[in-house]
């Protein structure tokens, strides 16, 4: 299967640089299911307390079930949003693609870019992830959030930029 940035390459272009988001965003389906570990290991299970409209099933394990099917469909959700998501540099444009049903993209040749500014949280500074807006001349902004090494990815566009203004 082709990916969208080799699909959408123009003549003599090439992919310098392509990504997917950080690990980060699978990080809420990993809460929910040691959320309903915790519950399957601490949450006491009282004798009797049965949920009138579900028949037998406790409320106890009732809890549990729900908190795995919030744990599944996040999953699915972040999975999806990986596997539909690319980030990418070529020698002439910068390539960001995010949905698989609504899809947004953003393809801006670089001598278009006005600037590249980088958004970190604490936590995105301390396990490598962060945002990064995309400025155009014009004044068109796009902002894609959970970019690995962010700042490395300013790097590598501010000097592809560097590289076009030099043959100029």
């Amino acid at each position: 299967m082709r990916s969208y940035l080799q699909e959408t390459l123009l003549n003599n272009e090439k992919i310098i640089f392509k990504t997917n988001p950080h690990w980060i965003i699978f990080a809420p389906s990993a809460f929910w299911f040691l959320f309903g570990i915790f519950l399957i290991e601490f949450l006491p299970q009282t004798p009797g307390q049965y949920m009138p409209f579900l028949g037998d099933l406790l409320i106890h394990n009732a809890l549990i079930y729900f908190v795995f099917i919030v744990c599944l469909s996040s999953l699915m959700s972040a999975y999806v949003t990986y596997r539909t998501s690319e980030y990418g540099i070529t020698n002439r444009r910068v390539l960001m693609k995010t949905g698989l049903i609504r899809r947004y993209s953003l393809e801006i040749f670089l001598n278009r870019i006005e600037s590249i500014n980088v958004r970190q949280p604490l936590m995105g500074r301390i396990i490598g992830y962060g945002g990064v807006y995309v400025i155009g001349t014009g004044g068109t902004t796009d902002f894609f959030n959970y970019i690995p090494n962010p700042l490395g990815f300013r790097r590598k566009v501010q000097y592809q930029i560097n590289l076009i203004m030099d043959q100029n």
